[in-house]
């Protein structure tokens, strides 16, 4: 009997993972931008971020993150007129979290499979010298982050420069 609810979990589980990796080829995105703090130092931020307008499925989506250990923020925000829903996002944002949602998912994105990459190269940077506590230049890091994001907008630009190709002909099929 215990075999059977083992089966049945590990079923569960891994629709769950197909899930959420679909939610995100869908409705995710993956960002990398800097920004000046208060103090005037130069932050750069790598963020995977879920955007649902339902509250079912941004529950699901953190409930298994929960579940798998990642840290993860849940936001709602409010809807800014009478006939929009109120939007919510499940954001991870930190290099170890990030790196565990890669884990988990990495085998089930199609879409977004590119842009996850281009993340990993500067996350994986990142927790290399984090965990073998070896020190990175500032131009190091900054040379690391630019790589990274090149790569993100790069592949951005051929999502775009092929949607508009593939619109064009379903559209247009004369052109």
């Amino acid at each position: 009997m215990r075999d059977n609810q083992q089966v049945s979990l590990d079923l569960d589980e891994l629709r769950d993972c197909i899930w959420v990796a679909g939610l995100f080829d869908g409705d995710g995105c993956v960002s990398m931008y800097r920004h000046d703090d208060k103090k005037g130092y130069h932050i750069r931020v790598v963020e995977a971020v879920w955007t649902c307008s339902s509250e079912p499925g941004a529950r699901r989506v953190s409930d298994y993150l929960k579940r798998n250990g990642v840290k993860h923020i849940y936001r709602t925000q409010p809807k800014r007129g009478e006939n929009l829903r109120a939007i919510r996002r499940v954001v991870v944002n930190n290099f170890r979290p990030i790196s565990r949602l890669c884990d988990l998912i990495w085998e089930e994105l199609t879409i977004k499979r590119g842009e996850f990459s281009a993340m990993m190269q500067y996350v994986d940077d990142a927790l290399d010298h984090l965990d073998r506590r070896i020190p990175w230049s500032w131009e190091d890091r900054q040379a690391s982050f630019d790589r990274a994001q090149a790569k993100l907008h790069a592949i951005r630009e051929a999502y775009l420069r092929d949607y508009t190709r593939y619109s064009a002909r379903v559209i247009y099929p004369d052109r």
